[in-house]
């Protein structure tokens, strides 16, 4: 593993936070016999027999402006020969070259802006209100495994092909204490409400599969599951936490103590456009 980071410089810390997530999903591919990983100098890419953007990737393209439509042409090619669909994270790159006519032609629609944010974990709030009768657990066996799943599938409203294929994938990175992907669930009076994750990776560990079922949100759960874990972190000796952040999640995280790093954009193909 990376050494652990404690460079706060600001282009260090958008790196990291752009290589945290990529390493994330390489383990994936190379833990998960359902999943390839094609990576090379210009690319990175995970790929399945799945019908499902989730687990096919191109999560890194470097080009130039002259470079950039064949190197897009040419990492979607694996998913036109299988006729699946993708997500390819662009990153910043919309900010730097008009993607609009390149989308258009190689049937890419645009997804989402996340927002990369990190923090010191000194500075996290630690004087956050933690929901009376809230009890936080790390998945540890097959069972609590199945539970986390069960949350995050069904608040990201996961097909039922996907929710198995999501426990899988996580059955076969492993739940061993030390793993670089180590899972949690919050239990309010003893039901399971929420789950979250944490990926140890290139000199960091991020924050991702924040999930509270319906009913139980806007009670701090994810607040609490979150500080919960970064405390766990940090007793490790981590420095630096980062995470990619949707519009309705950056309040949260601001409120933890995260700031804001940089942009990036989603992009889906889907041979049906």
């Amino acid at each position: 593993m990376t050494p652990i980071l404690k460079d706060t410089r600001h282009p260090v810390l958008i790196k990291a936070i752009e290589e945290n997530a990529i390493e994330g999903a390489k383990i994936w591919a190379k833990r998960w016999p359902a999943m390839s990983l094609l990576e090379d100098e210009n690319r990175v890419l995970t790929l399945t027999d799945i019908d499902y953007p989730l687990f096919n990737n191109i999560l890194r393209l470097k080009a130039s402006s002259e470079s950039i439509e064949l190197l897009i042409r040419d990492a979607l090619s694996p998913f036109r020969q299988r006729n699946l669909p993708a997500f390819w994270w662009a990153g910043s790159i919309s900010q730097f070259i008009d993607l609009d006519p390149i989308l258009k032609a190689n049937q890419l629609t645009y997804a989402f802006q996340a927002t990369g944010m990190a923090m010191e974990l000194d500075h996290l709030d630690t004087s956050i209100k933690i929901p009376d009768s809230l009890t936080i657990q790390k998945v540890h066996d097959i069972e609590t495994l199945k539970t986390w799943s069960t949350i995050v599938s069904s608040v990201y409203k996961f097909p039922d092909y996907v929710q198995e294929q999501w426990f899988n994938m996580y059955m076969a990175v492993g739940i061993d204490p030390d793993n670089q992907w180590r899972h949690y669930i919050a239990f309010l009076k003893g039901k399971a409400v929420g789950a979250s994750s944490l990926f140890f990776g290139a000199g960091v560990v991020s924050v991702s599969n924040v999930a509270t079922l319906s009913g139980f949100q806007r009670q701090g759960i994810a607040s609490a599951i979150t500080r919960h874990t970064l405390l766990e972190a940090q007793k490790e000796g981590f420095y630096i936490t980062t995470l990619w952040a949707s519009k309705t999640g950056r309040k949260v995280y601001k409120n933890l103590g995260y700031r804001e790093y940089s942009k990036g954009d989603g992009y889906l193909f889907s041979n049906d456009l």
